[in-house]
């Protein structure tokens, strides 16, 4: 693991482009994780005859932490996963259910899945960088509009009037609308994937949380 001089505060949450980088997910046993690594940026250090390794450790996306300007010589980015079914009604329970004492009625649950805590989680925080390239306003929403059958001169209007009419249509059509504005047209599960896997140098797993560990110190 490379190793260079640390600041003096053990945890931050400014970008780091060398040293131990470890992307911190919610709710995948990432606190686990960075135990390890303290342990590990402490231990190393005394190597180098240093305090500590440099590292980070804290929750934010890879994006936040400027990964994608790491100089791949000099840093050992990581991460973990978690089942995503699992990890999804984790966030719900721990964020809006126990801390937030929301009632966890099925409607209410699938709403927070639908919405928030969805597969497009992993993709915010392990993405180091933007995957597609981006669309304008007005294009994504024609896009949009003619994907869901309206097919004339005024695509937009005519969704729109139907969208306002019914709170789950028009629900649907901005969460649709929210993940073209990040992603782009061209964005597929497959090629992002594909991306996140050739940036990172190694993801750990939580439901296998001791070979995870094994494979991590060969």
């Amino acid at each position: 693991f490379p190793c260079f001089p640390a600041e003096k505060l053990l945890m931050l949450t400014t970008p780091a482009h060398e040293g131990i980088l470890f992307q911190r997910p919610m709710k995948t046993g990432s606190t686990t994780m960075t135990g390890v690594i303290l342990r590990l940026a402490h231990n190393r250090a005394k190597e180098y005859g240093l305090g500590k390794c440099k590292h980070r450790t804290m929750h934010g996306t890879g994006k936040a932490f400027e990964f994608f300007l790491r100089n791949k010589t000099k840093s050992f980015l990581f991460s973990i996963i978690r089942e995503p079914q699992a990890r999804a009604l984790s966030q719900v329970f721990h964020f809006d259910v126990s801390a937030g004492m929301k009632e966890p009625t099925d409607e209410f649950l699938q709403d927070r899945l639908l919405q928030t805590y969805n597969y497009l989680n992993y993709f915010d925080d392990l993405g180091t960088r933007n995957y597609t390239y981006p669309m304008q306003h007005n294009d994504m929403q024609k896009v949009l509009a003619r994907q869901q059958g309206f097919n004339s001169d005024h695509p937009i209007r005519d969704h729109l009037v139907v969208a306002n009419k019914n709170k789950e249509s028009k629900r649907e059509y901005e969460r649709l609308l929210k993940q073209t504005r990040k992603y782009g047209n061209n964005f597929t599960t497959h090629s992002v994937i594909a991306d996140i896997l050739e940036d990172y140098d190694f993801i750990a797993i939580m439901e296998r949380m001791d070979e995870s560990l094994v494979v991590l110190q060969m």
